[in-house]
């Protein structure tokens, strides 16, 4: 049950506290917010940390159920720079952006090393390929690339400050040929009403 909140007089405030308390009931006992096997690990962990992260009230990562949070999610690291819990999900590119961006929204000096080679992993994700070249994947190695997984790599590159010439140059051509305009998109699919597909 969720810990009760000292009302303020601002309704929104109050909301957010009643909601971070809720949210707090969900930490299992290893500090993540996620469980079970099949959970792909530290995805919604970091979700929810950058929530806290991003309150009002002001939580840091020496926080109790923050730093807990935090351990969980490094305990993803793997020797490749990416953050994941089990290859077979094939959501490491997801995963690990997301990881990216909370590691440094915590710490940016602390976690630099791990940071760094995080990113490097990512810009390993990026697709190359007659079909979706310059896109990213749920995964290294994905046959298809999407608009989802594509802005959530250029976000966490460009939040950290990675993200490339060359990796931004080979987004934007992906990213053309997401939108239904003729005159940059070649795919038969393509209309020019000017919408993007997911792919």
């Amino acid at each position: 049950k969720p810990e009760p909140i000292v009302e303020s007089k601002d309704p929104l405030l109050n909301a957010i506290m009643k909601s971070e308390n809720f949210l707090k009931t969900y930490q299992e006992t290893d500090g993540f917010f996620e469980k079970g096997i099949t959970a792909p690990k530290p995805a919604l962990t970091c979700l929810v940390l950058d929530a806290f992260l991003n309150s009002p009230s002001a939580y840091t990562k020496d926080t109790p159920f923050v730093e807990k949070a935090l351990k969980a999610v490094l305990s993803c690291e793997n020797d490749s720079g990416g953050f994941y819990n089990i290859k077979i999900l094939n959501m490491a590119n997801y995963c690990t952006n997301l990881a990216i961006m909370v590691l440094y929204k915590a710490d940016p000096v602390q976690y630099k090393d791990k940071i760094k080679k995080a990113a490097d992993f990512v810009k390993k994700s990026q697709l190359t390929g007659q079909d979706y070249a310059g896109g990213f994947g749920y995964d290294q190695g994905s046959a298809k690339a999407d608009l989802s997984n594509t802005s959530v790599s250029l976000e966490s590159l460009k939040t950290i400050g990675e993200l490339d010439e060359k990796t931004k140059k080979n987004a934007i051509k992906f990213i053309e040929q997401c939108q239904n305009n003729s005159e940059i998109n070649k795919q038969a699919y393509a209309s020019n009403d000017k919408d993007f597909v997911y792919r």
